[in-house]
């Protein structure tokens, strides 16, 4: 997918609609595409809502990507650093 660049993964509720979290992501003025890393597993995947993987153009920008907080909305279930190795189980 975007390997190699520097990247976050967004992760909302289950309950989240997916207009919402689309509004949500373009609001919060990223470059996006859905999809979904390796890290967490399948339970994982369908225990949670939609996933986002949010591209930056450089290590400054996902700081402040970051210190901005948003994995305090009720809406985010999690926000990390995604994981391009082999599927875990």
């Amino acid at each position: 997918m975007h390997r190699g660049k520097e990247q976050l993964v967004v992760v909302f509720k289950k309950a989240v609609p997916e207009a919402l979290s689309l509004r949500l992501m373009r609001e919060f003025n990223v470059n996006f595409s859905e999809g979904n890393d390796n890290s967490k597993g399948r339970i994982y995947l369908h225990e949670t809502g939609k996933k986002y993987i949010v591209t930056f153009d450089d290590a400054d920008h996902k700081m402040a990507f970051r210190l901005k907080r948003y994995h305090f909305l009720q809406e985010i279930h999690d926000i990390y650093e995604p994981d391009w190795r082999d599927p875990k189980e």
